[in-house]
C-alpha cells in the first residue's frame, strides 16, 4: 500500500479532488448518524482520502477494485446528495463507502469522474441497493438478505460530458466518416425516394429548399472525404 501511494504521489495527476463527507459504520455493519469531512483524490489508479489536501493519505480503495458508483436515495439519510461506492477490500469482501456531497452539482461531477475511470474494471455491477441495510433489512427493498444482489440497475456508463473533457478531433471526424460511410446506400435510398415525390408534384417553395438537395450536398462531401482519403493513401494531398 506504501508503494502504491508513493506511485500515485509521483505519476498519477488527480482526475478529481475535493472535500467530501464519508459515513463510517461500526460494530456488524450499522450505520452510524453523521458523516466525517475528509478530502479525497481520484487517480486513474485509487481513489484515496486524508484529513487535510496535504496530509499523508489515510486510506485509499485501489481503482481495479470499485464495483460501481451510484446515488442514494434521499430518505436514507435526509439527503439527495449522497454516493455510495461499492469495491472489493483486499481480501476480496465486498464493501460499501457512502459519501455526502454539497450540492447535486458536485454529485453527478464525481459519480461522473468515479464510472469514467472505472468503465473497463471487471466485474462491475449490474444491479444494487440504492437505499442502505439498516437493522435487518434493507431501505429501498425491504429485502432481509444483507448479500442481496439489489432492487435496481447500475448506471456504470451515464457519465457527464463535460466542457473540459479531451477531445481528441482526429478520432472524432473518423467517427463521423465511418458513420457516414455506414449509412450511405440509406441517404442515396432516401434522396431517391424523395426526388420522386418532387417529380410526383411535391411543391417546392425555392431553389435549393427541397430536402433532397441537401441530401445531394451530403453525399458530395461524402465523395470527396473518400477520395480525400484514396489521395491520402498515395501521398500528402495537394496543397
Amino acid at each position: 500500500e506504501l508503494d502504491l501511494q508513493r506511485t500515485l504521489s509521483l505519476q498519477a495527476p488527480p482526475v478529481k479532488e475535493g472535500p467530501l463527507f464519508i459515513h463510517r459504520t461500526k460494530g456488524k455493519g450499522h450505520l452510524m448518524s453523521s458523516f466525517k469531512k475528509l478530502h479525497f483524490s481520484l487517480t486513474t489508479e485509487a481513489l484515496s482520502f486524508a484529513k487535510t489536501p496535504s496530509s499523508k493519505k489515510s486510506a485509499l480503495i485501489k481503482l481495479a477494485n470499485i464495483r460501481a458508483a451510484e446515488k442514494v436515495e434521499e430518505k436514507s439519510f435526509g439527503s439527495s446528495h449522497v454516493m455510495q461506492v461499492i469495491y472489493e477490500d483486499d481480501a476480496g469482501k465486498a464493501q460499501t463507502m457512502y459519501l455526502q456531497c454539497k450540492c447535486v452539482n458536485e454529485l453527478n461531477q464525481w459519480l461522473s469522474a468515479l464510472r469514467k475511470v472505472s468503465i473497463s474494471n471487471p466485474g462491475l455491477l449490474g444491479s444494487y441497493h440504492p437505499g442502505v441495510f439498516r437493522g435487518d433489512k434493507w431501505s429501498c427493498c425491504h429485502q432481509k438478505d444483507k448479500s442481496d444482489l439489489g432492487c435496481d440497475k447500475t448506471r456504470s456508463r451515464v457519465t457527464l460530458q463535460e466542457w473540459n473533457d479531451p477531445l481528441d478531433h482526429d478520432l472524432e471526424a473518423q467517427l463521423i466518416y465511418r458513420h457516414l460511410l455506414g449509412v450511405e446506400a440509406a441517404l442515396r435510398e432516401k434522396r431517391r425516394e424523395l426526388s420522386a415525390g418532387t417529380e410526383a408534384g411535391s411543391a417546392r417553395t425555392g431553389p435549393g429548399e427541397a430536402p433532397e438537395d441537401a441530401l445531394a450536398q451530403l453525399l458530395q462531401v461524402l465523395r470527396d472525404l473518400q477520395e480525400a482519403h484514396r489521395s491520402g493513401s498515395a501521398g500528402p494531398p495537394p496543397s
